[in-house]
């Protein structure tokens, strides 16, 4: 198998015993493959232009954490290479333990290759891991049992994904400005206009219990009463955005599908 994707690792500098687990799943497969250092919470003082604190605090009520905004600016960075490179890139954190049903990278990796092979640049954005059991719609056959598929609802993370430089190219356009965690931006099609797919079963999983997440607490800050109003009126605009482009995305994925994969 040529291998027709770059792999990039987000990886702080200093997460050492992290580097090593990646490393064992990735070394002597074949592959090349390369470490990104990720920005780190201390270091974001030259992006914060970028964060869109207003609408933040208008649509949650709270800020992100500082390590939200380095994670959002690595992978964000990251785009901007996939752009000027040219190729489709597979990004992953440094976290991610391949599936058992999947075996090993080397697995992973073709079928990869071949999701690459299937979906036309344009529409190349898959991710291969989640979080969350959500319902989905089945899509196309790629491999055996994997599917490519669209869920109905966003089953979160950003642990491991494909973007095509065209791809990559309109999210940066759109986030020159950015007020959510990476992973939710990347659901938000109904904003930047690129549908983001999966796969089933996921390629990938992570799980906090041996490697715990660099990000940080996750536990929501209390707000204030008039805050929570604010938080819940914008809530509801968005809520009914997501909902339209929720009900129609899955019936447009199939209805154009001939101009989705070749």
């Amino acid at each position: 198998m040529s291998q027709n994707f770059e792999i990039h690792v987000i990886s702080l500098k200093n997460q050492t015993q992290r580097r090593e687990k990646i490393e064992a799943i990735l070394e002597g497969q074949g592959l090349k493959w390369s470490f990104f250092d990720a920005i780190a919470g201390g270091d974001i003082s030259i992006y914060l232009g970028m964060y869109d604190r207003e609408k933040r605090l208008r649509n949650l009520g709270y800020d992100l954490r500082i390590n939200e905004i380095a994670c959002f600016i690595s992978h964000r960075t990251l785009w901007e290479a996939c752009v000027r490179q040219g190729v489709p890139f597979l990004i992953l954190e440094d976290d991610i333990k391949i599936n058992q049903g999947v075996g090993d990278f080397a697995k992973a990796a073709q079928i990869v290759h071949l999701i690459i092979e299937k979906i036309k640049p344009e529409y190349l954005f898959v991710r291969l891991g989640n979080l969350f059991d959500r319902k989905f719609q089945v899509l196309q056959k790629i491999f055996d049992d994997f599917d490519i598929v669209r869920y109905q609802r966003d089953p979160s993370t950003a642990m491991g994904y494909i973007i095509s430089p065209q791809v990559a190219e309109i999210l940066l356009a759109q986030s020159e400005k950015f007020f959510c965690a990476v992973d939710n931006y990347m659901w938000r099609g109904w904003e930047h206009g690129c549908c983001l797919l999966d796969v089933s079963p996921a390629l990938f999983f992570t799980s906090d219990a041996d490697t715990p997440s660099s990000i940080g607490d996750r536990s929501k800050p209390a707000i204030g009463l008039l805050k929570k109003i604010k938080r819940e009126y914008f809530r509801a605009l968005d809520g009914a955005q997501r909902s339209r482009y929720e009900k129609k995305i899955i019936k447009e994925l199939l209805k154009h599908e001939s101009n989705i994969f070749n």
